[in-house]
């Protein structure tokens, strides 16, 4: 039994020391089995210094063969691993990723998770409007928790796909539902889905996109969810909003300004109460006879990643870059009642970091021609302000006013009553690191909001005709 067991010990060890330095020199992430094999080196040699020759026992001899059997199949994994080329891992511009050897095709995985607490009340509370009195109100909420797949495919299409828990829209809560429609959307929602690919025309290279996209219009609307200053976007911009299209864009992109043209099936507007523009339909669902939207973009310094967000972290590049936008529309008899209606509208917006402080302001104007031959000019700005107090510290301050226009025409459908926005908003945001966010702000409407600008309760406000209302809002954001 002695023979066998020292012959059993000298080839588990030889085994080791052979597979250690072979794969050791192969690739550097062996570390860990080499690290293993010295501790177990080391304590064989104690326990024969202990027991003499009854140190090794037939259930140790096994946990050795064990071992070694597990590094060589852990070699042979990486080899091939190694013959194919495909890489996989994490990386801060894109998440978690596969990609192949060449870069061919690369799927990278993100997500967004916004965690809320909102308080809603007023100095009014307890008055009657229209028969209901009117409560404070709080409670937690997971405003979004979303997936995004995008990447590239056969070198040169790019794609992206989005999965979202909550509602997209300002206009609705949470609720268990997989049927959108435009008074109640889906509680999971496919945001964009879209491929995309560059093409050579006239010696300049273009952009060519198809899908469901967010169309060029609203700035504020096409930074991402997670790229706002405050907890959500303004109620301005949920008013006015683009929404989701369907359709094509083509755009361009040079080193001082950037255009996007698109032709979808239509973008959400005003004079659609609940419209979702052309989010989630098809050729026969279309609500519009056409649609098309554009915007320019002019950078004055800086680069165009620092523009995808509205925080200037201390540190980065100084920088502006204007954006002028604007779109015209005619809706068909899908669009409830809306047929024959045209919309246009034009919007241009500033923004300004200043490395460790931003700022950025948007005009945004509308002209409906409603049923009944009535016309209405919505219209509203806004401004924003941050400021870093440390590294990880930032302050930030918001008004927004709009003057909703309506008219009186009857059975127009875009509403009897002229109502006007003047809502400021003050709060903090607080980076734990570059993928976790804390955020707290506090929001003052000066006007009653009613049914133009109440009902978007995703913002922490509701639909009630009570003045000095207030929003009290805490988030938690973690993003990868």
């Amino acid at each position: 039994m002695r023979l066998n067991k020292t012959v059993g010990l000298l080839a588990g060890t030889t085994a080791l020391t052979l597979s250690g330095f072979c794969f050791g020199n192969a690739d550097e992430t062996n570390t860990d089995a080499l690290a293993q094999i010295a501790e177990l080196k080391a304590e064989l040699a104690q326990m024969r210094a202990q027991n003499g020759d009854n140190w090794l026992t037939e259930q140790r001899a096994d946990q050795i063969r064990g071992i070694v059997q597990d590094v060589l199949a852990d070699a042979e994994t990486r080899a091939s691993l190694q013959g194919s080329g495909a890489t996989s891992g994490y990386s801060a511009d894109s998440g978690f990723f596969i990609s192949s050897a060449d870069g061919t095709f690369r799927l990278n995985v993100n997500g967004l998770a916004q965690f809320r607490w909102i308080l809603n009340g007023s100095t009014k509370a307890g008055t009657t409007v229209g028969g209901t009195t009117y409560h404070d109100r709080w409670g937690f909420e997971v405003r979004r928790a979303r997936l995004d797949f995008s990447g590239v495919f056969a070198s040169d299409w790019r794609y992206m796909f989005q999965i979202q828990y909550g509602s997209p829209f300002g206009n609705s809560s949470n609720q268990l539902n997989f049927a959108a429609n435009a008074a109640n959307p889906a509680n999971v929602n496919v945001l964009e889905a879209y491929i995309e690919k560059d093409i050579e025309m006239m010696g300049s290279t273009f952009s060519v996109r198809g899908g469901q996209f967010k169309a060029p219009f609203l700035r504020e609307w096409l930074v991402d969810d997670s790229d706002q200053l405050a907890v959500d976007r303004s109620i301005l911009s949920y008013y006015f909003y683009q929404g989701y299209s369907t359709g094509l864009q083509i755009g361009y992109s040079a080193d001082a300004f950037r255009l996007a043209l698109a032709y979808t099936n239509g973008i959400s507007t005003p004079v659609q109460q609940n419209g979702l523009g052309s989010y989630d339909t098809s050729w026969l669902s279309n609500p519009t006879r056409y649609s098309f939207a554009g915007r320019g973009e002019f950078k004055l310094g800086g680069n165009w990643a620092d523009f995808d967000n509205f925080n200037s972290r201390p540190g980065t590049e100084s920088g502006a870059m204007v954006g002028l936008a604007g779109f015209y529309q005619v809706y068909n008899d899908v669009a409830q009642g809306a047929d024959g209606v045209g919309v246009g509208g034009a919007t241009a917006d500033v923004t300004v970091n200043f490395g460790g402080a931003s700022l950025f302001a948007a005009f945004i104007w509308e002209n409906e021609n409603v049923n009944g031959g009535g016309t209405a000019n919505p219209w509203g700005a806004m401004v924003q302000a941050g400021y870093f107090l440390s590294d990880d510290f930032e302050v930030f301050g918001r008004y927004s006013y709009a003057n909703g226009n309506s008219v009186t025409t009857p059975g127009a459908i875009y509403g009897t009553e002229s109502t006007y926005l003047s809502l400021a908003t003050v709060g903090v945001n607080y980076f734990f690191s570059a993928n976790v966010k804390l955020t707290a702000d506090f929001g003052w409407s000066f006007n009653d909001l009613g049914s133009t600008f109440g009902n978007f309760t995703t913002t922490g406000f509701q639909a009630a005709n009570v003045s000095n209302q207030y929003a009290i809002r805490t988030q938690l954001q973690l993003t990868f």
